[in-house]
């Protein structure tokens, strides 16, 4: 509980002090607001958004007083309005305009007006509907689009920090995501270069980190937060700027004094605070740190010595801060067992927090008087400020006076109770215990019931995943039989069209030529043999066979045609498998019926594009085309299919798992400018697999 009000306090610090120290003071925007007159074009649209920012980072207390707020969470609601008026405009304009510099920075401050409405009236966080999110997530992914390219910097910060803002308030427990999104934040605030927004933000993750037990990223966080406040040079002309420096410093010594805290060390926690009493602006709250210190220590006396003289100072400066004295004040006498000085205390704490409408300052105070009335003997005025810290805040630690403090009141109750009717208690009691046996035993059955019906559905499942595995396993089998079939067809397909290019430089008395072709086909055999027993093999084996069944087919024609072989999008050959034999087959075609009856020098073009999980393969030659090809075919006598061409579909259809040959097979004529048909083109999709 001492951890939860120590923390809870810094917090409250750091609210109190940014109430009197912010640098965008009313006049500053009223400023803003007069020159908006003289202004136009992009000038306009950059002091609409800057006016909006302005209103977005103004926490000054004249500023809350002069807006007529009854209430914190009423000044967040008239914040929203008023960055909302502004960025509208700039935003409308800007689009009229093509400024995208504009747009992205009212886009930005469009969301954070938005985010402005996450608090009620009395400045409770609420539920905020997935709608306002999803709009708010749209305005942010379209302003980051935007500043990224213009490369501001300090616009992206506050991006990122709302960015993170936003993962928080849909999931709590992304803690992760949050402090890296936050980071990504302070990065780009350090490339702004904006040393005392470095050191605030720095400073306000650190709280983070503290309260998730990070205390490694919150030491330095913290440190890093205290090096930018140091080294940040402000004017002594502005008295609002000096103040938020030394409370920077201040806020960075009090997180360092909280991680040695929360490691043990006291005696660290206590020198940094003593060394926080160095900046003087600050020095009435370093003292009231130090007065926390103390209590936790149990040194009472000390710590009412440390506090009680800021209590008139808080009184003419700092309502917030007179609402902490007081109240640690009261504490510290409560430690000392004088629960009527710590009720006077207490008292003025709740006065001045209802007065305000710091519902959530006075927590701890209803919780500490309550203490002290029970301790007196009080327990109607006891039960009383129990019962408004409970409904106040629904659960908190628990702490066993405060269960003490409510069986009390039940227990007397009860005894009433006794004395009225004895015999109508124990009847009471009795129906209880029936009742409570038989909610047992509907649970036990209920437990069971759900346990054996679990048993039956999990066999049915594994059961029903078994015939699917099995049903499987015999689908591939069947694939893997058609498969090799269909490649033991391929084979000698492939040899006898060989064999017949070698007759054919016998009856042409090429005796050389037909010496070296049998030199590169006994290669090629060699390899085909390789990779017969292979499912796949790597698109590098099947273009090493490729490019050997090329240089054969030159050969033959006595060079008639060249071919080159293209990769897209960096292909690595080496990374994808496929069935092998898959090409040739149609590279053959495109020789044999386009190619050689070409009187010109033909060109055969294989090229490779990986589109997705798809390699896209077209092979295109500039031969004769299909018709002219098909003639010569007639005329020839040959009334064959080509064997070769249905097997590799065959193939590919099972390889790929796809009834339809349009899914991954086409043929189509080349025509060029003039609407003359210029060769054919052949494009195969193949799904490759991954190799264990």
């Amino acid at each position: 509980m001492k951890k939860f009000y120590f923390t809870f306090s810094l917090m409250l610090l750091f609210i109190s002090s940014r109430e009197q120290a912010q640098i965008y003071d009313l006049p500053y925007i009223h400023s803003l607001e007069q020159d908006l007159t003289k202004q136009k074009g992009n000038s306009r649209i950059d002091l609409l958004n800057e006016i909006s920012y302005a209103w977005q980072r103004t926490m000054d207390t004249n500023v809350y007083k002069s807006t007529g707020a009854k209430s914190w969470g009423m000044f967040f609601r008239i914040k929203k309005d008023s960055v909302t008026y502004y960025a509208t405009p700039a935003y409308e304009e800007s689009i009229k305009m093509n400024y995208k510099a504009g747009e992205g920075a009212a886009l930005l401050q469009l969301a954070q007006g938005k985010f402005f409405s996450w608090w009620d009236d009395f400045g409770y966080p609420v539920a905020v509907s997935k709608e306002l999110l999803d709009s708010m997530q749209q305005m942010l992914d379209r302003s980051q689009a935007i500043l990224e390219k213009t490369n501001d910097h300090h616009k992206l910060a506050h991006l990122y920090f709302l960015n993170a803002d936003m993962i928080r308030k849909r999931n709590r427990q992304n803690k992760d995501l949050y402090f890296s999104t936050y980071q990504k934040g302070l990065r780009e605030m350090e490339l702004a270069g904006n040393m005392g927004e470095c050191a605030e933000f720095f400073t306000w993750i650190s709280f983070d980190y503290i309260d998730g037990g990070y205390l490694s990223e919150a030491l330095d966080a913290s440190l890093k937060g205290l090096d930018y406040a140091q080294k940040w040079t402000v004017p002594s002309s502005s008295p609002l700027t000096v103040d938020y420096k030394s409370y920077l410093v201040l806020q960075s010594l009090y997180n360092l004094s909280e991680i040695s805290k929360t490691g043990g060390d006291y005696q660290t926690a206590l020198n940094y605070l003593r060394e926080s009493k160095d900046y003087a602006e600050s020095k009435k709250y370093a003292l009231l740190g130090l007065g926390q210190i103390q209590l936790l220590e149990n040194q009472y006396d000390e710590a009412i010595k440390t506090l009680s003289p800021l209590i008139d100072s808080f009184k003419t400066s700092a309502p917030n801060g007179l609402i902490l004295t007081a109240t640690k004040l009261g504490a510290a006498y409560n430690g000392k067992g004088d629960y009527k000085e710590a009720l006077k205390y207490e008292y003025l704490a709740l006065d001045k927090g209802i007065e305000w409408g710091k519902r959530i300052y006075i927590m701890p105070v209803y919780e500490l008087i309550a203490r002290a009335h029970y301790k007196m003997g009080n327990s109607d005025s006891a039960y009383l400020y129990l019962d408004k810290y409970i409904k106040l805040k629904d659960s908190i630690q628990n702490v066993q006076f405060l269960f003490q403090l409510h069986k009390a009141r039940k227990d007397a109750d009860v005894a009433l109770l006794k004395k009225d009717n004895q015999n109508k208690e124990a009847e009471i009691r009795r129906q209880a215990q029936l009742r409570d046996i038989l909610i047992l035993a509907l649970i036990f059955l209920l437990i069971a019931g759900a346990f054996i019906w679990r048993n039956i559905s999990l066999r049915k499942k594994y059961q029903q995943l078994e015939l699917l595995r099995t049903q499987a396993e015999l689908q591939q089998q069947a694939q893997d039989l058609e498969m090799k079939a269909l490649k033991a067809q391929m084979n000698p397909h492939f040899i006898f069209n060989s064999l017949s290019s070698i007759n054919w430089f016998i009856l042409k008395n090429k005796t050389q030529e037909a010496s070296d072709y049998l030199t590169s086909f006994s290669r090629l055999i060699r390899m085909v043999l390789t990779n017969s027993d292979k499912p796949v093999i790597s698109l590098d084996e099947e273009l090493k066979m490729l490019r050997l069944y090329l240089d054969m087919e030159q050969l033959r024609l006595e060079h008639s045609f060249d071919y080159k072989i293209e990769m897209m999008n960096n292909i690595d050959p080496a990374e994808i498998y496929m069935p092998p034999m898959i090409l040739q087959p149609f590279c053959e075609n495109a020789i044999w019926h386009g190619l050689s009856h070409k009187p010109e020098k033909g060109l055969l073009t294989v090229n490779f594009e990986l589109q997705g999980q798809l390699l896209n393969c077209t092979i295109a030659d500039n031969g004769v085309g299909r018709e002219k090809a098909a003639q010569l075919k007639n005329n020839a006598g040959h009334k064959d299919r080509s064997l070769g061409i249905q097997i590799t579909k065959s193939r590919l259809s099972l390889f790929n798992g796809a009834e339809k040959e349009s899914e991954f097979y086409s043929i189509e004529d080349v025509v060029n400018e003039e609407g003359v048909i210029d060769g054919t083109k052949v494009s195969l999709k193949i799904k490759p697999k991954e190799v264990a």
